[in-house]
């Protein structure tokens, strides 16, 4: 039996990007080996319910044409997160996440060494290569959310709040979106405190951010957590308290060096609750979509994603 990858593609990148990217699918995996479906996306929620159907179908491979937000939701569904399975139902699916990144920061994609070239990726698709990431898992009054690239705390949130906000500007491009709520932020947000309790102790601290990271990247080439392994079993923890606009303006250039920022404070962890420490609203993002406010708890899911990646040299 040949194997089928579903392709799921949101129109919203464009007319002519959609036109394209259709066009590139179907000639490069006319004749292949792999049976392709391709699903175009008409709303919220639609790629994880495809992306369910087809881990309880056995496809081999869903392919998420898009940015990090719809991979998360596609990976939600690959987990069947809001499904009666829950998130351990779907342990010994075998179907696959794969991507052709297409977004503002494509972080994951990024941090996995996907090509953001299309061609490239289709690929890195049709060599079929695979890894096992870690999965985080957030419960949040009884809601479970996840993340496979990045959970943010405080001032990253609060600028992906705003840009959302910004969405019905339409034609706005996501990185316009993202640099307007980033300066936005410099007068609307305040850090607060935060407590948080891992394995291996608590701390509460005034926060400006707080990065729980499974690959090293944020996005653009901006490495937040450099030298992170989304396969080692550990989220790695980064730190920032509140500080003066030029010590942060400062350390920019770090994130875009693969340096540590001098800043900030690192750890690792498996599970940690996260509250507000004074009763303020501080809130959180996963893979750059906001989420809510916390408290929430946070626990991994070691080695749960079969993600399509390019092959080892």
């Amino acid at each position: 039996m040949r194997p089928t990858y579903r392709f799921l593609i949101n129109p919203a990148a464009g007319l002519r990007f959609f036109k394209h990217t259709l066009d590139l699918i179907y000639r490069e995996f006319d004749g292949h080996p792999v049976l392709t479906e391709v699903c175009v996306l008409r709303g919220p929620g639609e790629a994880g319910r495809l992306a369910h159907e087809a881990a309880v179908l056995g496809l081999d491979a869903v392919v998420v044409v898009g940015g990090d937000g719809t991979i998360n939701e596609a990976a939600a569904g690959l987990l069947g997160l809001g499904s009666d399975e829950g998130p351990s139902g779907l342990a010994g699916s075998r179907t696959r996440l794969g991507l052709v990144p297409h977004g503002t920061g494509n972080g994951f994609a990024r941090g996995l060494g996907i090509p953001l070239d299309p061609l490239q990726a289709c690929e890195v698709l049709k060599a079929g290569a695979e890894r096992r990431i870690d999965v985080g898992l957030v419960r949040a009054g009884g809601a479970e959310r996840c993340f496979v690239n990045l959970l943010g705390v405080g001032m990253d949130a609060w600028v992906a709040r705003a840009a959302n906000r910004l969405r019905p500007l339409g034609k706005v491009s996501g990185l316009l979106r993202y640099a307007a709520a980033g300066a936005m932020s410099l007068t609307g947000f305040r850090p607060s405190l935060v407590r948080a309790c891992w394995e291996e102790g608590q701390i509460a601290k005034r926060t400006y951010l707080l990065a729980l990271a499974n690959t090293e990247q944020y996005g653009m080439q901006a490495r937040i957590a450099p030298g992170a392994d989304p396969s080692d079993g550990r989220f790695d923890l980064v730190w920032v308290g509140p500080q003066p606009l030029w010590s942060l303006a400062a350390s920019l250039p770090s994130l875009f060096k693969g340096r540590r920022l001098g800043i900030a404070e690192y750890g690792q962890a498996t599970s940690l609750r996260l509250e507000s420490g004074d009763g303020s609203l501080m809130p959180y993002h996963v893979d750059g979509e906001p989420a809510g406010d916390l408290p929430i708890d946070v626990s991994l899911l070691k080695g749960r994603l079969r993600v399509i990646v390019p092959a080892p040299r």
